[in-house]
């Protein structure tokens, strides 16, 4: 019985999609495969067939013809085998030729497939390339944030000095600028006086929130120096005869003593306390040392742990440092010392002129 010929259209609709889907892989393969010619095998063939066929057919006319036929003949048949032995070699030559054309084509689509992957590589280099720039931003994003969010707590004290120069400071002025609070500040200084001597003032420990703004008076010294020196005196008599003394007076820092012209001085005394470590106000391989006779510093916590530092007298930015590191000596001064909340001691009195001999004039 005659029946319709089914059509794709008839096809149930996942056996139309598979054979479709087929097709497609098919198609997609024979346009990705490469295309090679292959060598003609069969012309080859077809002419060494012809070849022998000839050489057959010359032997056998050789034996069956007469002589002089077969004279002609060969000679004739001659030609012809060197006419196909020139037709075979240039068949034979466009085979090699073939086959040189197949062999660079080869050539040429393994150079494009390495030329290709060393792109590739170059892309994943550029890609990794990318991933460690964006690793590193963000790694600077995050430390710029912990720096920001750090910031916050961070305070900004400064200091003022009050004194008219070749006298004793008067008082100091604290300021906190910074938006955190500034939590033991302590404000030292060592003030030199036109004779050399040195006397050394405290303020603190207090603490000062952001915008706070203190006068501290610095009417005490903690530490002064002392020294001697001699003088000598025309105006008395001793027994009616005028004689010349001569005093030892003794003279403190910032005394102002006016007789005192420049003489030989004995040895210095520290009256009260020790004096502040040289290392306190020290800043290695950078700028350092007294400006207009005078050394101070600044000292505070923040709410982060950090022990800030500020050598005012210098007008340098504020250092930080761990409260534990033990190669900064000066830290041990400021917990142990600084912020027990030193009280100025007692100065015992100066002692009077004492003369040391007499002679007449």
């Amino acid at each position: 019985m005659w029946q319709p010929a089914k059509s794709k259209r008839c096809l149930p609709a996942t056996r139309r999609n598979d054979t479709n889907a087929r097709s497609g892989t098919a198609r997609s393969a024979m346009k990705a495969a490469p295309v090679q010619r292959k060598i003609p095998k069969r012309l080859v063939a077809a002419a060494v067939v012809a070849g022998t066929a000839l050489i057959v057919v010359a032997l056998g006319l050789a034996y069956l013809l007469p002589a002089a036929v077969v004279s002609g003949f060969a000679v004739s048949l001659g030609a012809l085998a060197t006419l196909t032995l020139a037709v075979l070699t240039a068949v034979l030559l466009w085979a090699n030729w073939q086959v040189v054309q197949a062999t660079n084509k080869m050539a040429d689509e393994t150079a494009n497939e390495a030329a290709a992957t060393r792109e590739e590589a170059t892309a994943t280099k550029e890609s990794a390339q990318a991933t460690k720039v964006l690793a590193d931003a963000t790694q600077a994003q995050a430390a710029e944030s912990a720096r920001e969010r750090a910031a916050r707590w961070e305070p900004l004290v400064t200091a003022r000095l009050v004194y008219m120069p070749g006298n004793p400071p008067q008082a100091v002025i604290l300021e906190n600028l910074g938006p955190g609070p500034a939590l033991d500040v302590v404000f030292a200084l060592v003030a030199t006086d036109p004779t050399g001597l040195h006397a050394w003032f405290l303020a603190g420990p207090m603490n000062l929130h952001s915008d706070d703004r203190r006068e501290e008076p610095l009417a005490v010294a903690y530490g002064v120096e002392q020294t001697s020196y001699e003088v000598t005196d025309t105006s008395s008599v001793l027994r009616g005869v005028p004689v010349r003394r001569f005093v030892r007076r003794f003279m403190r820092a910032f005394d102002g003593d006016p007789s005192y012209r420049g003489q030989t001085t004995e040895p210095k005394e520290l009256i009260g306390l020790t004096l502040p470590p040289a290392a306190l106000f020290d800043r290695p391989q950078q700028l350092s040392g007294p400006v207009d006779g005078r050394e101070e510093v600044l000292l505070c916590r923040c709410v982060n742990g950090h022990v800030h530092r500020a050598l005012t007298h210098l007008r340098v930015p504020q250092e930080e440092f761990d409260p534990d590191d033990t190669t900064r000596t000066w830290l041990n001064w400021y917990k142990r010392i600084a912020l027990s909340g030193l009280a100025a001691p007692p100065m015992r009195p100066k002692p009077e002129p004492t003369v040391m001999r007499s002679e007449p004039i």
